[in-house]
């Protein structure tokens, strides 16, 4: 049995609404929606009646509910327990979205002689799973990225999971294309000229349903042009590479990185979506000298990136 999604199921029963169990988890509804539909698969019972008033227990989903809740709360406490004992030593935590500048500034900061013998601990994740960690995991640290237009929606999060945030960075998305292609003598392009290339995204299996339910705002004007979709962001970078006729979307990257994969940046005249990395941390939580050595770092990246 998935124990994923029996805590899924779990949250759905408690709040009796398939788009309300979305909103708390994070998690797009039609995402959410196949993994019930897996869970009742897998242990052959009907969990929920479903319909236009939401989702309640069948009599199948009462009795599989009675006997789940009481573990998944001993399941809570014995990871609570071990993730708190697993970092209790000395360290440093930061739980950061995939992006090339934060990945060359934890680089930069590892080397430093102020490190000694601490253990680091660094995990790129989803925006969910990042409040997770710094929430329930005992991280110090986690940064989220999301568009500016959707501050109301974060910021309500925050709070709600007991999070203090302040903007780490602004910026513009930035299109990448192989150094080989046409455009890369170009000083800017357009979204125009970038729609006969193939557009290589990154996605995250769990999207936050508020933002995804308008992405339609944030949309290419171009949505009818070729799409391949990664789950890795590194794939995206090395696809580029191999194909001159791709680019992708990203926050300004740094020149080695760029050089590596024999990509550049260009910006877009066109392109007016703006982001923010939110730097977030628990509710009185005294930053330490190795946090602010890290972020210390950061700024010296965004600096060579040119943001």
């Amino acid at each position: 049995m998935n124990i994923q999604y029996l805590r899924y199921a779990a949250i759905v029963a408690e709040y009796g609404s398939l788009r309300r169990a979305a909103d708390e988890l994070l998690i797009a509804p039609p995402n959410l929606s196949k993994a019930i539909r897996k869970l009742e698969d897998e242990i052959g019972i009907r969990i929920f009646n479903r319909s236009n008033n939401g989702m309640t227990l069948t009599d199948d989903g009462e009795d599989l509910m009675q006997n789940a809740w009481p573990i998944l709360s001993q399941l809570d406490e014995v990871e609570t327990y071990y993730k708190s004992r697993t970092i209790s030593d000395p360290h440093f935590s930061v739980t950061v979205p995939r992006t090339s500048y934060i990945t060359s500034a934890f680089s930069d900061f590892s080397k430093l002689e102020e490190i000694g013998g601490t253990r680091l601990i660094y995990t790129e994740s989803n925006a969910y799973t990042a409040i997770e960690n710094v929430v329930n995991r005992q991280y110090g640290l986690g940064i989220i990225r999301a568009a500016i237009e959707y501050e109301q929606y974060y910021k309500p999060l925050l709070e709600k999971n007991g999070l203090d945030y302040c903007i780490l960075s602004f910026f513009d998305q930035r299109a990448v294309i192989n150094r080989k292609n046409p455009l890369s003598s170009l000083p800017k392009v357009t979204e125009d000229a970038l729609s006969e290339l193939t557009e290589i995204t990154y996605i995250d299996e769990y999207v936050p349903a508020a933002i995804e339910n308008k992405s339609s705002k944030i949309s290419r004007s171009f949505s009818e042009c070729n799409h391949i979709y990664v789950t890795r962001r590194l794939n995206s970078m090395e696809l580029i590479r191999l194909n001159k006729e791709a680019y992708m979307w990203s926050a300004p990257m740094p020149k080695k990185f760029l050089d590596f994969f024999g990509l550049c940046q260009k910006k877009c005249s066109d392109n007016d979506r703006k982001y923010a990395d939110v730097l977030i941390f628990r509710k009185n939580y005294k930053m330490t000298p190795l946090d602010k050595l890290f972020i210390e770092c950061i700024h010296k990246i965004k600096e060579e990136c040119g943001f």
